[in-house]
């Protein structure tokens, strides 16, 4: 029998790329890199500070979801304001890794935002996703109250998933 090399893991292959290939590959035409999200979680804070730089500079739409993929996992090593912005961006998909990022940090602006959002009524999960670290006691009526059930079922089994999932992590 040969030796084989150990295969290494998943976190052993995030950590073996490097922050200038992340931004590289994030600012590039080329197709999707798909290991955003995976570096995202094992990069350290000095890492994660340098793909925030270029995600604040950034003006392409694609370049600034790929950015934000970065943190779909994870909390930003210091909360900015700006990340709330990119939710009413006018590209649909930097709309929704922008939500899904901000649904990973906990801070009193995501938690207005979020309240706010629940003003104009409860239909998509990434407002209810917001609740996740931001839950406070009583938020599970605000959020029953402000449920809008959505006609798609789809949009509905996502909506409910969401606000499962509050529930499970707040309980």
């Amino acid at each position: 029998q040969s030796e084989q090399a150990p295969v290494p893991t998943h976190e052993q292959r995030m950590r073996a790329i490097s922050v200038n290939e992340i931004i590289s590959a994030a600012e590039s035409d080329q197709p999707g890199f798909g290991h955003f999200r995976g570096w995202g979680m094992v990069a350290d804070s000095d890492d994660l500070r340098a793909v925030l730089q270029r995600l604040w500079g950034a003006e392409n739409p694609k370049v600034i979801a790929n950015f934000l993929t970065v943190f779909s996992n994870r909390a930003l090593p210091e909360f900015d304001a700006r990340l709330i912005e990119l939710c009413g961006h006018a590209d649909e998909k930097v709309q929704m890794r922008a939500s899904r990022a901000l649904s990973k940090n906990r801070d009193p602006a995501v938690r207005r935002f979020a309240l706010a959002k629940l003003e104009e009524g409860l239909s998509d999960g990434s407002i209810a996703s917001l609740f996740n670290s931001n839950y406070e006691p009583g938020d599970e009526g605000r959020i029953l109250e402000a449920m809008v059930l959505p006609s798609d079922e789809n949009e509905l089994h996502w909506l409910l998933m969401d606000i499962g999932k509050v529930l499970k992590t707040n309980f």
